[in-house]
Order: C-alpha cells, then structure tokens, then sequence
C-alpha cells in the first residue's frame, strides 16, 4: 500500500485532474467515485475526512483475494484519509441502469449466480480464517455475469470473535435479502439461512414470477 499524502484539499484536487476521469460511477453519502483511463482503477473521493487508523486499514497488500476490491493507494490530506483506488469492476448485473427491478430479478441466471456464491463464499472463508470482518455488503457487491466482487471495502476489519466465518456468511445472506427484498416479498424467508441455501429458496421465487 502506497499512502499519497497532501498538504491540503488543493493538492489533491490537482493532482485528481492529471487521473483524466471520463465519468462518475457513483455519488453516495459519504463521496463520489470515479474511474480513471490513465490507470482503469476506481477513485473513491470522500467529501469530508475519514476518521481512521492508517496502520488498520486492510489493502490488497494485506490479503489480494479475487471476490474482494480492496484499496490499493490511500490518500491522505493533514494525516486524515480524504480517498483510495481500488481494482474497477464492470460490469454489475444487479443494477445494470443503476436500478434493481423486477425485470432485472426474472432475467437473471440463478445457476450462474450460485457459481459465482460459491467461489465468492471461498473467498470469504479464507478471508475469515484471516480474521477480517466484513463491513456493509448491501449496494457493495457486484455481479459481473461471472463473478460476486465486494467493492467500498475500505472499513474492513481485523476481528479475533470465534464466530467470524458464520458472522460474514450472515452479511452475504443480509445483503441478498436486502437487494431481492426491493422487488419481491421476501420476508417468510430465513435470514439466518447459508446464502447458498438463501439463494436456492430467491430461485424458487423466481419460478413464481417467470410464470
């Protein structure tokens, strides 16, 4: 991990204007995301400094794991963390124009959405032998046809409580009930259930809607 450390907001701003950003990806609550041709990495920019510790802060060079975007470069102004890079994943099939409907939901191909699980809970696992808990998968996991990327992993953190594995399963389960939940009435379903066996019961739905 390279720490890129500016006096002041100027500095930064200056030296984002060399990256040639064609277009935003994404505006949240907390900053914006750009992707930069000069490099094809995603810049997240926050609009007001992060409260974090430098030395806490997980990066691929912490643990490189495909399923998961971790920063690459932090960007620091006056020692607090202003934004990152991170790996740029496309495309996301969850939200193709932005939106996640019911269109979207019968097009989708279950039996490659469990392939992708399956890898990704791999990734999770070693990540949990890691002792890394993960933070906030909802709007943060991608879908690239071929694979589950987790993005925005910059609150990541190391976790010693003996439950880590079945904890970040929970997340992954969380997250689908919270996306499948906007177009569908989910909520006779078990939350608590192994995200593949989730995933397999979002499926049986489908059937339903595809009638």
């Amino acid at each position: 991990m390279a720490i890129i450390k500016f006096n002041n907001d100027e500095e930064l701003k200056r030296f984002l204007k060399t990256k040639s950003f064609q277009r935003k990806t994404f505006s949240g609550s907390e900053g914006t995301c750009f992707v930069s041709p000069t490099d094809s990495l995603a810049y997240k920019i926050f609009d007001f400094p992060k409260e974090l510790d430098l030395k806490k802060i997980i990066t691929t060079e912490t643990i490189d794991l495909p399923s998961f975007a971790f920063p690459i470069d932090i960007f620091t102004v006056n020692g607090q963390v202003r934004g990152y890079t991170a790996p740029f994943i496309k495309p996301d099939l969850f939200s193709m124009d932005g939106v996640f409907d019911l269109d979207t939901f019968t097009q989708l191909d279950f039996i490659a959405l469990k392939k992708a699980l399956l890898s990704f809970k791999k990734d999770t696992l070693i990540l949990s032998q890691n002792h890394i808990r993960m933070y906030d998968l909802f709007a943060n996991l991608i879908y690239t046809g071929q694979k589950l990327v987790a993005i925005d992993t910059l609150e990541y953190e190391f976790d010693n409580r003996a439950d880590l594995v079945k904890f970040n399963n929970e997340c992954i389960t969380y997250a689908f009930a919270r996306l499948f939940g906007i177009v569908i009435d989910n909520r006779n379903l078990d939350e608590t259930l192994d995200p593949l066996d989730y995933l397999d019961e979002i499926a049986k739905i489908q059937k339903v809607y595809k009638r």
